[in-house]
């Protein structure tokens, strides 16, 4: 005598793929979370290294969004982060690394970069993107932002420095009224390490 037992194992394999899903992405925006996009940029540091080409990492932060957040509430808050990153998404390659770091907080990887003034120009998009309102609850809401960014490996050879003089370009960016973008050449002294 044989017995056939069949299970469906769709359900199952369903839910492996939501626990991976949610491991590795940001659960409101989809996009990379801190985990992946460290991960990712350190092979991209390695592959720049052995391919002798640059990188750049850009830290976002959107500029204005606490007071929109507060006075329009926080579901209003929410559709914008989504629609933050549904604009970054549309706007940058397929081969781009684009992660919420967290709360209104974005990091960007560009890979495989030939010349410094590719990272300017996206730099100029992302402001351009950003700087469009908002359409939330039938009120227009402009935020803009501030953007960091570091080079590698001019402005640091391993992960932590690129994001640690990144993240300090982009309170360079705030301090000097949001709305643009700073190298971290431009911080006066960079972590390099």
């Amino acid at each position: 005598m044989m017995v056939v037992l069949a299970r469906d194992i769709t359900r199952r394999q369903q839910a492996e793929e939501k626990v991976k899903q949610l491991a590795t992405h940001d659960s409101l925006t989809g996009l990379h979370n801190r985990l992946l996009f460290a991960d990712l940029t350190l092979q991209a540091i390695s592959n720049a290294r052995r391919n002798h080409t640059k990188i750049a990492l850009f830290f976002v932060d959107l500029d204005n969004f606490k007071p929109v957040n507060d006075s329009l509430g926080h579901n209003a808050g929410d559709q914008i982060l989504k629609r933050v990153a549904n604009r970054l998404k549309d706007n940058f390659r397929e081969s781009d690394t684009i992660g919420r770091h967290g709360g209104d907080e974005f990091t960007l990887l560009l890979s495989n970069l030939k010349e410094d003034t590719k990272a300017s120009v996206m730099a100029d998009k992302v402001l351009k993107v950003m700087s469009m309102p908002f359409v939330i609850n039938d009120e227009n809401v402009t935020i803009g932002c501030s953007i960091g960014i570091a080079l590698f490996p001019e402005h640091g050879e391993t992960l932590e420095a690129l994001l640690e003089n990144a993240d300090a370009a982009m309170y360079l960016a705030k301090a000097e009224g949001g709305n643009t973008y700073k190298f971290a050449s431009q911080i006066g002294t960079s972590i390099k390490a």
